[in-house]
């Protein structure tokens, strides 16, 4: 980003809001998107913002911003007009404005030294520029060429989301340093002209739109060349959260969504539709295919219509599936057969209950983070368990005197070994999976592993049912495994891992036939959101 020129503006009154600002537009890709540019056109930026903040149209802003004075709808639309023929005008100076619109304000002819008159110019100015370059808005006529603009849109588009937003991301709590908020919300909802409130709101909602229709699309960009995985995570993270940071911890910790909603006075009101469906849409063509569940589950169970109630059911279910997987692994010879009630063989069925639950009461997006194609796929190998010859658990069983049917021994491969084998090549898949979007190294070996834990947790219920309820009626010698199970935990242990190693072979590998859509794509196969706007 090239210098704003606080130093060639002695009078500029340079506030912490500004500085925040200036953050905000460095944070994500902002510091990549300049890559493309030509070296010789920054020397001139300081010339060109000179140029743009000559034009009257600012002066406006301490006036609108006062209240004092009635400056209406119609009257701030005429100025943006005006900034934007001004800027067509020339093409250095759409360049500098696009790249670095926040350089406008030290140069502004008046005072612009308090913090809402400075988050307004830039404002109006993001919108100039956008408007000018917008490929549905054929009113202005500017200097540039067809790859130019294509090169300039997304950037402008990003500008105007980042300056529109910025409203909702202020809590509005007791305690907040005032020195870097825009104010009150009726200071900030005087933007775009008295009693214009509801254009801050539809203004918010389409330069959301725009950015994330250009973030989807970010690989075929030439403007987002430069921008790596990890830059493009942040970027998102700006879309979905409202105040995301660059320090990883407090990123981890942030768990407030961006909402643009109506009404700035309240600061509990609740996420609209476009909220879930904007954070819907970003979670399935950016974080879950990276395997960022963490994020996904914060963004989805926070936006859905109970957070409180929904983070409490996620916990209880996520406790007792592990729960069940412990005791089912620790304390075997709790299950015998026929099962009677206090053991683990009951706590398969209750987990699912309640996931069922949750997804009943909760919605999609609550469901979104549990990757509920992998026990879906699971389930299709138990079956294919089922149908087997019981050779597979005669294995785990031999030599146990269990039963004549059972072999007094086995000369194959130890049952132990194969179950290790295929939970690793279920984790080289998932690693490979990773990378293959460019997460780097370390990150991908961490989410690997996330996913694969929650992958193994979905099989071993699903194996652990199976064992305990299909089996003994569906498969071949049902009453034989009845009276071996109940009768030998540790044996049983091994073949639970075996049908769990299976289990999960089957829903990691079954991706392949989803139509190229990851693991962790949601369990839904109708999309009614067009490709292409």
């Amino acid at each position: 980003m090239s210098d704003t020129g606080e130093e060639s503006n002695k009078k500029f009154n340079s506030t912490p809001l500004f500085d925040h600002l200036r953050k905000r537009c460095s944070s994500g890709i902002g510091e990549d998107i300049a890559c493309h540019r030509p070296p010789a056109q920054p020397k001139n930026d300081d010339r060109a913002l000179s140029y743009v903040g000559e034009v009257r149209e600012y002066e406006l802003i301490p006036r609108l911003m006062s209240g004092r004075d009635t400056v209406t709808e119609n009257d701030v639309e005429e100025s943006i007009v005006r900034i934007a023929r001004h800027l067509s005008d020339r093409r250095d100076a759409l360049f500098a404005v696009i790249y670095n619109p926040l350089g406008v304000i030290p140069r502004v002819r008046g005072d612009l030294g308090t913090e809402f008159h400075q988050w307004a110019a830039w404002c109006w100015t993001s919108e100039a520029a956008w408007r000018v370059l917008d490929p549905k808005n054929g009113e202005f006529s500017h200097p540039l060429t067809e790859n130019e603009v294509a090169n300039l849109a997304p950037i402008a588009a990003r500008q105007r989301f980042l300056a529109w937003s910025e409203a909702y991301r202020t809590a509005n709590k007791k305690g907040d340093d005032e020195e870097q908020s825009m104010g009150p919300p009726d200071t900030r909802l005087r933007v775009l002209g008295k009693d214009a409130s509801h254009l801050l709101h539809t203004y918010a909602r389409e330069a959301r739109q725009e950015w994330a229709w250009f973030l989807c699309r970010h690989e075929s960009l030439p403007a987002l060349d430069g921008v790596g995985p990890r830059g493009l995570e942040r970027e998102t993270d700006l879309l979905l959260f409202k105040c995301p940071n660059s320090s990883p911890a407090s990123t981890f910790w942030c768990f407030a969504p961006m909402m643009i909603h109506a009404n700035l006075q309240s600061a509990a009101d609740s996420p609209t539709q476009n909220d879930r469906d904007a954070a819907t849409a970003l979670l399935e063509t950016h974080h879950l295919p990276r395997f960022r569940l963490w994020t996904a589950a914060k963004a989805s169970l926070s936006l859905t219509k109970c957070p409180g109630g929904a983070w409490f059911w996620a916990g209880l279910t996520a406790v007792l599936a592990v729960g069940t997987v412990f005791l089912s692994l620790s304390a075997f010879a709790l299950l015998p057969l026929p099962p009677p009630d206090r053991t683990a063989m009951w706590a398969a069925p209750v987990t699912v209950a309640l996931g069922l639950i949750g997804v009943a009461v909760f919605g999609r997006l609550w469901a979104m983070p549990w990757m509920l194609r992998v026990p879906a796929a699971a389930a299709i190998g138990l079956l294919m368990l089922t149908t087997m010859n019981p050779a597979w658990w005669h294995a785990a069983f031999a030599g146990t005197g269990a039963s004549k049917d059972v072999p007094s021994s086995w000369s194959g491969p130890h049952p132990f070994c194969v179950a290790l084998l295929l939970a690793t090549a279920a984790f080289a898949y998932l690693l490979v999976n990773v990378r293959n979007t460019g997460v780097d190294l370390c990150m991908a070996l961490g989410r690997a592993l996330a996913v694969w834990v929650v992958s193994a947790v979905h099989s071993v219920l699903v194996a652990l049912f199976g064992l305990t309820w299909v089996v003994p009626l569906f498969s071949e010698d049902g009453d034989v495994f009845v009276a071996v199970w109940s009768g030998h935990p540790e044996a049983a242990i091994t073949a639970l891992l075996q049908a769990g190693a299976w289990c999960l072979v089957a829903g990691v590998f079954s991706q392949i036939l989803w139509d190229d859509r990851p693991l962790t794509t949601p369990l839904a196969h109708a999309h009614w959101r067009a490709e292409e706007r």
